[in-house]
């Protein structure tokens, strides 16, 4: 029985790592470190608590700085009494926790060093495993000498919801409170605009846990709120997202999405710097072309977040094609079963011999260590 450590940091890292906590439990191991709500369901045991973690920008980084030091302070110190340390994606605990952690490390969901700040591979490169959810990512880790495999990702695996109603929209800005309190009037304001010539429009904002339980004050009752992303996607026909997993998520579930991205002046500047990739939502890139709209930086106004949306609501059929491609892209038989078992061969690579099951030679370790090609 091994002892396992799991960081996850934000709401889509919890989905992502639910179902791999849930095999590693059932198959008998131990599982604790710091998790969502959907980990915790899965068998895992907190060691620190979850909410408070995630901000996005200089001014929500300040605000979460005790809930991300206390987390570190109990990651690290369960770090030397544990066989395998679990990060998910989370760079700003996740690279703290596994520099210099001495025993065995896995990455899932890395730094998407490939898009922006490559230098972050660095962090990376020292850990034993990397499980890529994006198969342009994993290709990208293995030229800087990082042992990735492409895993798929576990929404793609899953069916799809049943068709919401063309005339509902998703909003959906964020889990963090400085994105959602930048995107959300944006998307509210586009709302309003795009009922000019949609009358019959409503709008669902998925409400992350620990955001505002409300919408601002004024708005009508065709504005209305859900509880998380999940519940939202179920009653609309397509979606407006933040940049980030979010976009994918919408995607998997069946929703085409507009495409929103606006940052802090400070992070901005920053990213028209340091951005290399020709699109920032992630079913775009999936694809290798601009399948969904994007309205982004100085484009991500609520004019051109209504004049995106109004091709989603006019013709929804033809998303349809590009939902499903991302679809099969990323589709794996058995999700959280195939990251596990990755998990559980890196286990057995380093357990002393006589206790390996059927030992590898160091040849075929070495290939397993690098991966498959995608």
């Amino acid at each position: 029985m091994a002892r396992i450590l799991v960081s996850v940091g934000e709401p889509s890292g919890d989905q992502l790592a639910a179902p791999v906590v849930a095999r590693l439990v059932a198959a008998g191991h131990r599982v604790a470190g710091v998790g969502g709500p959907a980990c915790q369901q899965a068998g895992l045991s907190p060691v620190a608590p979850f909410e408070g973690l995630a901000a996005h920008g200089l001014a929500g980084a300040a605000a979460s700085l005790p809930a991300f030091r206390r987390a570190l302070r109990a990651l690290r110190d369960r770090a030397s009494d544990t066989d395998l340390i679990l990060a998910v994606d989370f760079p700003e605990l996740n690279r703290r926790l596994l520099r210099g952690a001495g025993g065995l490390t896995a990455w899932l969901a890395p730094p998407q060093a490939w898009a922006w700040r490559p230098w972050r591979a660095d962090a990376v490169r020292q850990t034993d495993w990397v499980g890529c959810v994006l198969p342009h990512a994993a290709a990208w880790y293995r030229r800087q000498r990082v042992p990735a495999d492409f895993v798929g990702h576990p929404l793609a695996s899953a069916p799809p919801l049943p068709p919401g109603r063309p005339e509902v929209v998703a909003l959906l800005p964020g889990s963090r409170p400085g994105t959602a309190a930048r995107l959300l009037p944006l998307m509210l304001e586009a709302a309003a605009r795009l009922r000019r010539e949609v009358p019959s429009l409503e709008v669902v904002w998925g409400r992350s846990p620990g955001l505002a339980p409300d919408l601002p004050d004024g708005w009508p009752a065709w504005a209305r709120v859900a509880d998380g992303a999940r519940a939202a996607l179920r009653q609309a026909g397509s979606a407006w997202v933040g940049a980030g997993t979010a976009t994918l998520d919408a995607v998997l579930a069946g929703r085409p999405c507009v495409v929103v991205a606006r940052l802090d002046p400070a992070a901005e500047w920053l990213a028209k710097r340091l951005v290399r990739v020709p699109a920032v939502g992630l079913p775009n890139l999936v694809l290798g072309r601009r399948a969904f709209p994007e309205c982004v930086l100085q484009d991500c106004t609520p004019a051109a977040i209504a004049a995106a949306a109004l091709g989603l609501l006019h013709a929804p059929e033809t998303w349809a094609p590009s939902v499903e491609a991302v679809r099969a892209r990323l589709r794996r038989s058995d999700w959280g079963g195939e990251v596990a078992t990755h998990l559980l061969r890196l286990l057995a690579r380093r357990a002393p011999p006589m206790l390996r099951a059927s030992p590898a030679s160091p040849a075929a370790g070495a290939r397993e260590r690098g991966g498959s090609d995608v």
